[in-house]
């Protein structure tokens, strides 16, 4: 009987020498002071799965700076803000002083420019449909309506107008109806070359 409680303490005191060792091991190789074992234990527990900071530096690769650098001076003299001029379909009142460039930019679009680019981009308008309209719409199951691709065609557009188009579609959209917005540039002679990545970053951002 002692024989066998001696070599039951035995195996016990084994077993805990050997978990001190993995312990003491384990620790070492994940100690801050040894970056590069610690670094190739962290890839072997993630895989192949790409880590934030690698998708990040990824996604830099494929940004149009040109592009990037356009639409900041295209953005710079509009607003996203609400309660501004436009808003729920309020007047928007030009300054006397610049009737002038006012009447030449309409010339260039054929409607009045000038008080495009002072409405919000983001402006809400009132909901114009009837009650019939508005109450069968709430009667839909909008998780069992079929995806739509959605098609704006333009021709020298102004910029504020149809970003706010854009803005529009994606605002008042369900997105997992939106199956693919598609802009068709109907032979413009105005550079649209940061369109897409406008798109992409509004669909991004209410997503």
């Amino acid at each position: 009987m002692r024989l066998r409680v001696g070599v039951c303490r035995a195996i016990v005191l084994t077993s805990l020498i050997w978990m001190m060792i993995d312990v003491i091991i384990l620790f070492y190789f994940l100690d801050t002071g040894n970056g590069r074992i610690a670094s190739k234990v962290a890839v072997k527990l993630r895989g192949d799965r790409r880590s934030e900071d690698d998708l990040r530096v990824q996604a830099n690769d494929f940004v149009d700076r040109e592009a990037v650098e356009e639409l900041g001076i295209l953005l710079k003299n509009l607003t996203f803000e609400r309660n501004g001029p436009g808003e729920m379909g309020s007047a928007v009142i030009i300054d006397p002083s610049q009737q002038e460039e006012r009447i030449r930019k309409f010339k260039e679009n054929e409607f009045d420019v000038m008080a495009s680019n002072l409405i919000s981009i983001n402006r809400a308008l009132p909901d114009y449909r009837s009650s019939k309209c508005r109450e069968a719409a709430r009667k839909y199951d909008v998780t069992t309506l079929p995806t739509v691709s959605i098609i704006i065609v333009f021709h020298n557009e102004a910029w504020s107008t149809l970003l706010r188009t854009i803005h529009s579609v994606v605002n008042r959209s369900p997105l997992h109806l939106i199956k693919e917005v598609i802009l068709i540039d109907d032979l413009s002679n105005r550079s649209y070359v940061f369109v897409k990545s406008e798109v992409n970053n509004n669909i991004a951002a209410s997503s």
